[in-house]
């Protein structure tokens, strides 16, 4: 598989939670876990470089609260993503680092290093 590489462009730079798999993973955690609470949403999905911006590659599923989350493999590499919920782009409700898109607006930025 090869791994995209985000564009070189502006980025925000904000605190990585080092939860959930978002900004730079360890060797302890291979798999990502992208999630996003929307109790009343029908559908959430992750839509990424990684799955060539897919609205359907890559599905959330909903637990009982109303959090949805997919667990990834990703090999190292830098990777922009945003989710899809019920047809709506919406950014990750977390403080991530994010690029400027080509429509005007951000993508968020994951980073996957394992040694």
């Amino acid at each position: 598989m090869s791994t995209p590489k985000a564009k070189k462009a502006a980025v925000k730079e904000s605190p990585s939670t080092g939860a959930g798999g978002f900004g730079t993973s360890s060797a302890l955690d291979p798999a990502q876990v992208f999630d996003f609470f929307a109790p009343a949403a029908i559908s959430v999905a992750v839509a990424a470089s990684f799955n060539d911006w897919s609205l359907t590659a890559t599905p959330l599923s909903r637990d009982k609260s109303g959090k949805w989350s997919a667990s990834v493999k990703l090999a190292p590499g830098s990777y922009e993503y945003r989710f899809v919920v019920d047809g709506e782009w919406q950014n990750d409700q977390r403080p991530v680092p994010s690029v400027r898109n080509p429509f005007g607006g951000w993508n968020c930025l994951l980073i996957v290093s394992h040694p």
